[in-house]
């Protein structure tokens, strides 16, 4: 959910076993229009989540920009976001955040097969990093860097269900765009 002014939030939403079917086919990133009644408490330990339920004479779900549409793409702009290397991960996961003209936000991550160019993508990123002043904005899982802008000149995008990456074969694919404060 994107308010105005205020950095995205996700909320948690119950399906009711009736209404499964309306949500097979989401991808991680899908802009959508969800039909909301009102809040259900799901527990004492759980947050408050809210109902899909369309009221009447409403579309159910409708995807209004789904990350399947950039398929295809192979060169992308957007600000620089990096999740921090976790006990799951060997190393953090570089990503670019992206604003569409609504004000909604997708996070893209950026991965090569070949190691050597992520190491050396490693070494780029945390260099643009340290030379640039400006503070991260740190979010959920998520530090991001509105100083620094990066363009993938050339690259693959691979879209999962859970992930959408664009792929890389050399570390100057990345041109990294660093703001004056």
């Amino acid at each position: 959910v994107r308010v105005p002014g205020a950095n995205p939030v996700v909320l948690p939403v119950v399906v009711p076993p009736d209404r499964i079917d309306e949500i097979k086919g989401l991808y991680r990133n899908d802009v959508i229009e969800v039909p909301m009644s009102g809040v259900v408490n799901p527990g004492r330990f759980a947050p408050p989540h809210l109902m899909l339920q369309p009221a009447k004479g409403h579309a159910p779900l409708a995807k209004v920009n789904p990350i399947l549409a950039m398929k295809g793409e192979k060169t992308l702009t957007g600000t620089l976001a990096v999740y921090p290397k976790s006990p799951l991960t060997t190393r953090n996961t570089w990503a670019l955040e992206m604003v569409d003209e609504n004000g909604f936000t997708r996070s893209i991550s950026i991965s090569s097969k070949n190691k050597g160019v992520m190491d050396t993508l490693d070494a780029k990123l945390m260099q643009a990093l340290k030379t640039h002043p400006e503070k991260p904005e740190q979010r959920r899982n998520i530090v991001v860097h509105p100083g620094i802008d990066l363009h993938i000149k050339k690259g693959d995008m691979l879209i999962m269900p859970t992930q959408a990456t664009m792929m890389i074969t050399s570390a100057d694919d990345v041109e990294i765009r660093v703001k004056t404060p």
